[in-house]
């Protein structure tokens, strides 16, 4: 999945220009680590390209041990390694999509 996610910020302008602005000194809640992957306060940012948004929330909400997550866990668990703006509301949508929920 990081592999993923580096691809995606590499063609995301959003990305491109957070990694300009850390170059300048003027980001400093991100981070590029020596993989090359740009984080916020550690948490790995995450772009809709390539549906990897969709797809870090499905593997959250559909994993054997977590199976139908309510929106508040949910977002608990994700944000402890990832990070992107509108996250909460990202998910409480996606959860409410839920038919089995």
């Amino acid at each position: 999945m990081v592999d993923r996610i580096k691809e995606a910020q590499m063609k995301d302008k959003q990305f491109c220009k957070i990694q300009d602005e850390l170059e300048l000194g003027r980001a400093p809640s991100f981070i590029v680590n020596k993989d090359g992957v740009s984080r916020f306060d550690s948490k790995l940012c995450v772009t809709w390209l390539d549906d990897l948004k969709r797809d870090v929330m499905t593997e959250t909400y559909q994993t054997d041990y977590t199976i139908h997550l309510g929106s508040h866990k949910m977002y608990k668990n994700l944000r402890e390694c990832y990070w992107w703006n509108g996250m909460k509301r990202d998910i409480v949508e996606f959860v409410s999509r839920c038919l089995t929920y």
